[in-house]
């Protein structure tokens, strides 16, 4: 019972990676207690709705979180940056959600065509994403926590660049202020 527990309460926690479903919900909708009046469901259908949730798992939800990236780049290039330095800066704005794997959005771009500034995007959008203290569904992770899902999750996983994300790691001005030593 106790990890069944435990089940429940990791998954109703905002998780980078959804949570394994190895049967232990189906079973606690099955099962029953007695509390002083009578027989109760362990588990109700509606809470074994939510907590079966796949990361995303609605494709008109996905759509609605994912269409932030074209929005913002039909916004962005209404700007005049050719009078700047920043005259790529809708197209930059508008991949940082691909990875390297082809598995991003929108334009599910692979490898060497996404560039060098788009790749650091994604990282540091990531990144802030997971430590984020205002995101209303979901605690911030310290920088450490961050990192490490940064590089278990993504690197490895072949998401993003290794090499820029060791930069990021060594150099990022935001060390001294996340309170991470430098090397």
């Amino acid at each position: 019972m106790l990890a069944l527990l435990a089940k429940i309460e990791a998954a109703d926690q905002p998780n980078i990676v959804s949570a394994q479903n190895d049967g232990a919900f189906a079973d606690a909708l099955e099962r029953r207690y007695r509390d002083v009046r009578e027989t109760r469901p362990l588990l109700l259908p509606h809470e074994y709705e939510y907590l079966t949730i796949a990361r995303l798992a609605h494709e008109d939800e996905r759509a609605r979180m994912q269409d932030h990236v074209t929005q913002s780049y039909y916004f962005l290039r209404e700007i005049p940056w050719i009078q700047t330095p920043w005259k790529g800066v809708a197209d930059l704005a508008y991949g940082h959600h691909e990875h390297l794997d082809g598995g991003g959005y929108p334009r599910g771009l692979r490898g060497d065509q996404i560039p060098p500034q788009v790749r650091m995007m994604t990282i540091s959008d990531v990144f802030d994403a997971l430590t984020a203290a205002d995101r209303p569904y979901k605690k911030a992770l310290s920088a450490e926590r961050a990192l490490d899902i940064l590089g278990k999750e993504f690197a490895d996983r072949g998401k993003i660049d290794r090499t820029l994300l060791d930069v990021f790691h060594r150099k990022a001005p935001i060390r001294g202020h996340l309170g991470l030593e430098a090397p």
